[in-house]
């Protein structure tokens, strides 16, 4: 068995994993070239003692060892060329690579790398199927990378840096916003490569998406599979790939750059299966009406959360107690009869509700009509269109032209939607109640209606005004209708 030649710089792992051909043929070019072993004058600065690894593409990117510029160690230079020049003038140039080392002598003897290209065209397909260029993916289980030794033996982070991989609420405020920023980086990304802008539909993985200008398809994930189908993981790779080299060709935010924070290239391909994972809810409601609607409640709950601290601010309670999902109202899109005719008649009639002057020329105009909560009271409605009304006035002009969309408001179309999570007392409306819990339809849904006692500061528990009393009298009305009572 053939022993590795100690200059060769691979490790004994490798070496093992070659054929014994390839070990031959790579002993065969070092006889061919070696010299005098005696008359050897080695270069001082390969024979030093500075920390020296290989360069791991897959860690460090096309061109650095790490996202942030060159190792502050007095480690050799890793640059991809060195020249060195002899007593004569001339110059040898050095080139960079994990290979064989041929000792050429001129003036001076110089150590120089040659890169395994020079071996024939077989020897490289012998050893490049036998050694990957770096490791293959393991099957995904979530178990995020261990990143101290690539993170604080470089210098990259202090010692006491966190994981940005940890669950969010274990972040500190840096932590939550190199995560915040990076997810937003590969979301952008992941449509990038997939060309589905924002709003744009997912078409099926099946459909012929090419581009124009270069002939190829585009990737387009399969949502009816999970993260560890191997075309989705190709893409999760792909859009990793791409986003590490733009932070290192085009620059980072300030807030990547900060030391208290671990990531690495693995930390963006996990990443990258939380954005599919996100994509994926999207296609759902695409896909699936039901999950359509859901998915809006679902994001209006979200948007009114936002402006909890305004409203406390001015009412000194908090409404997020009463925001849920399911207690949104409806929107359409459109009339009930989606005919070509009834759309203009229905489109012509809320540019009319909303004032719009010119009701001609409506190409391009999108609306939703809001739709009548009928189990909802005043009270409840009214706080969630000034919850509504608070989180609009936050936004910036940039971020208003991402919501475009009018909704018109004061139209006598109801939603037959009944929510699953009971409402406080003070948001049912008792009219509505009194026929719905003798319906077939619909008193089955309402056993626990009734007898959820309304949070603090609102409906009964609502802050006592100048006489003493209350302003709101539904948890008493709800009380004696639930025992049979006349109010």
């Amino acid at each position: 068995m053939l022993r590795r030649p100690e200059h060769l710089q691979v490790t004994d792992e490798v070496w093992n994993a070659w054929l014994d051909h390839v070990k031959a043929s790579i002993y065969a070019g070092l006889g061919s070239s070696q010299p005098n072993p005696a008359s050897m004058i080695l270069d001082p600065a390969l024979t030093g003692s500075g920390p020296r690894r290989p360069h791991d593409t897959y860690r460090d990117g096309p061109t650095s060892p790490h996202p942030y510029g060159s190792s502050t160690t007095g480690a050799v230079s890793r640059s991809r060329h060195r020249t060195l020049e002899d007593n004569t003038g001339k110059k040898d140039v050095v080139g960079g690579g994990a290979g064989i080392v041929t000792i050429l002598l001129s003036t001076q003897i110089v150590l120089v790398e040659v890169q395994i290209t020079i071996m024939s065209v077989e020897r490289v397909q012998v050893v490049a199927a036998t050694v990957p260029l770096h490791p293959p993916l393991e099957k995904d289980h979530d178990q995020p990378p261990t990143l101290e030794k690539t993170s604080v033996d470089n210098g990259l982070y202090d010692e006491d840096a966190e994981d940005i991989l940890k669950p969010s609420r274990e972040l500190s405020d840096a932590g939550k916003e190199v995560r915040k920023e990076l997810k937003q980086l590969l979301m952008v990304k992941f449509r990038y490569v997939c060309n589905v802008p924002e709003g744009k539909p997912w078409p099926s993985p099946d459909e012929e998406c090419t581009n124009e200008k270069t002939g190829k398809r585009y990737l387009l994930p399969k949502f009816n599979t999970n993260v560890n189908d191997g075309h989705n993981r190709t893409i999760f790779d792909k859009v990793a790939g791409l986003v590490w080299t733009d932070l290192q060709t085009l620059g980072m935010p300030a807030c990547l750059e900060n030391r208290k924070a671990k990531w690495d290239k693995n930390v963006l391909f996990l990443f990258a299966k939380d954005t599919y994972r996100n994509l994926k809810d999207d296609w759902r409601a695409q896909t699936i009406p039901e999950k359509g609607v859901a998915k809006r409640r679902k994001e209006k709950a979200q948007r009114l959360l936002l402006a909890r601290d305004t409203f406390m601010d001015k009412h000194g309670v908090d409404p997020a107690p009463l925001v849920y999902a399911e207690h949104m109202s409806d929107e359409g899109s459109g009339p009930e009869d989606d005919t070509d005719t009834a759309r203009k008649v229905w489109t012509k009639a809320m540019a009319e509700k909303v004032g719009m002057a010119d009701t001609t020329d409506l190409e391009g105009v999108t609306f939703l009509e809001v739709m009548k909560c009928p189990w909802r009271t005043e009270e409840l409605g009214d706080i969630c269109h000034e919850l509504y009304g608070m989180w609009r006035a936050s936004l910036t002009a940039k971020q208003k032209k991402r919501f475009q969309t009018i909704h018109v408001h004061g139209t006598d179309r109801e939603s037959p939607w009944i929510p699953l999570d009971t409402p406080f007392n003070f948001g049912i409306d008792m009219d509505w109640f009194d026929v719905a819990k003798e319906s077939c339809e619909h008193g089955h849904l309402l056993t626990d209606w009734g007898q959820w006692e309304d949070p603090e500061g609102f409906g009964s528990r609502k802050h006592a005004g100048p006489s003493g009393t209350t302003e709101n009298g539904n948890e008493q009305d709800i009380e004696q209708r639930m025992n049979g009572e006349d109010s």
